[in-house]
């Protein structure tokens, strides 16, 4: 413990107060100009790519040595989506927005790996409802934090390793049943963008009816109003509604009684990432007298010709997803359509007899993923309570002995992000201080 020199008055004694300044060696990366990114070379770590994405660019630039990463270095990604990632590609180039994050001997990598996990969190739920986040490297090498002796950084790490495996586990479990769906929609209907079973083809406004939302801050002009709750685009994830966090909207009793959502509605939003273009989900009817926002549409679907379940999961297909992004209006990093867009989606029609068969199915599946999902929350939950602990010295033997180990894989590893990926890790939020927030720049677009 040489490398640091300050006592704490932590409750543990054999902690040493330091700063990450003295625990790592950030190393930036390289920024990249649009003709030096090839199609073929050494690869270009950029955060899209740590969080998923298969688009990948190349370099043949030969860089100094502290510029590329191997399989095991720990990653920081510093801007907007940020957090820690340990590589597991072959040798790659990490872009400007990414720390190389070299431990001291004195600090073991996964140890590393979920200190700087446990701050990520702590940043995340203190600015909440910031647009985007820069952290800077002075800002981040002043950050105090509070360090055992190696054995102990070790044990801590294996513990929450393992509870990582597991939350990971139920993740990838979630994914899978969603697959299963899929298959069984392309098994039963065919491909959309082929349509080799021929089916018969209408736009979504002959068989369905869609409007748009309340508008959020309109004036009422003393007129007598009410607050119901709401779903906005955070609600409205790809596949299934996130019910989390809801919120109160002020509107006009008519439009509340207007804009009533109903079993069996589909919510789908009119603007986001490339890939998650004309998202949607089924309203299960989970919370009364429920609006909708105007950055989302809502379908309800004639049943007499097209069941909610069908075109749900017709929404998850690429046919929907190619022919949204073709005529979505865009811009830098999002995209958006517009409400004569959506009417005029070509929409196959199957028998109603299959598709009230693929409905029966999909509820069954339902059920089966409610049960997956109360896992994941469950290990969610599990992981963020041990974090939190860990680093307050509160995790004892018994905490390692109680984790279901039988669910976890030996061959995987905390946020390991490589070419080809569809890894989406996901971080908990912790409370942080607000001495900690002020070391940080909290940039929003367009403002310095």
């Amino acid at each position: 413990m040489e490398y640091f020199n300050k006592k704490t008055d932590y409750k543990q004694p054999n902690w040493i107060k330091t700063t990450l300044g003295k625990c790592f060696r950030l190393i930036n990366g390289r920024a990249y100009s649009q003709v030096e990114m090839l199609n073929s070379g050494t690869p270009i770590i950029r955060i899209q790519n740590l969080h998923g994405s298969e688009k990948w660019y190349y370099s043949d630039l030969q860089l100094p040595e502290d510029q590329y990463c191997d399989k095991g270095d720990l990653l920081f990604a510093w801007s907007a989506t940020f957090g820690p990632f340990i590589w597991n590609g072959t040798k790659s180039i990490y872009h400007y927005h990414i720390w190389k994050v070299e431990p001291t001997p004195a600090i073991d990598k996964k140890f590393a790996y979920y200190l700087l996990t446990n701050i990520t969190t702590s940043i995340k739920a203190a600015s909440h409802g910031i647009s985007m986040l820069h952290m800077t490297k002075e800002g981040m090498e002043k950050w105090e934090v509070d360090i055992p002796p190696l054995p102990e950084q070790k044990r801590i790490a294996a513990i929450l390793e393992k509870c990582d495996r597991l939350r990971r586990t139920r993740r990838y479990s979630l994914q899978l049943s969603e697959t299963f769906l899929q298959s069984v929609f392309l098994e039963m209907f065919g491909d959309p963008v082929t349509n080799p079973m021929g089916w018969f083809i209408k736009n979504l406004d002959d068989v369905a009816d869609i409007a748009s939302g309340v508008t959020k801050g309109q004036k009422f002009n003393g007129k007598q109003t009410v607050q119901v709750p709401y779903m906005r685009v955070a609600n409205v994830q790809d596949g299934y509604l996130d019910l989390t966090d809801i919120k109160l909207i002020e509107a006009l009793p008519q439009e509340v009684e207007q804009l009533k959502l109903q079993k069996g509605d589909i919510l789908m939003t009119e603007g986001g990432d490339y890939d998650k273009l004309g998202r949607g989900a089924i309203w299960h009817g989970q919370i009364e007298n429920c609006i909708h926002q105007n950055h989302i549409f809502r379908v309800r679907t004639n049943r007499k010709i097209i069941l909610p379940e069908f075109f749900a999961k017709l929404l998850l297909t690429q046919y929907t997803k190619l022919y949204f992004l073709q005529c979505s209006k865009q811009t830098t990093n999002l995209a958006t359509i517009n409400m004569t867009q959506l009417k005029a989606l070509p929409v196959p029609l199957p028998p109603l007899p299959l598709q009230e068969k693929f409905a029966q199915i999909v509820q069954k599946h339902e059920r089966f993923r409610t049960q997956q999902r109360e896992a994941e929350r469950q290990a969610e939950h599990l992981f963020q309570t041990l974090l939190y602990r860990a680093f307050r010295g509160e995790l004892t033997s018994s905490d390692s002995n109680e984790l279901d180990i039988s669910a976890l894989s030996a061959e995987n590893h905390p946020q390991q992000p490589k070419p080809k990926s569809t890894d989406k890790p996901e971080n908990l939020p912790i409370p942080a201080t607000q001495p900690q927030i002020n070391a940080l720049q909290l940039t929003l677009p367009g403002l310095e």
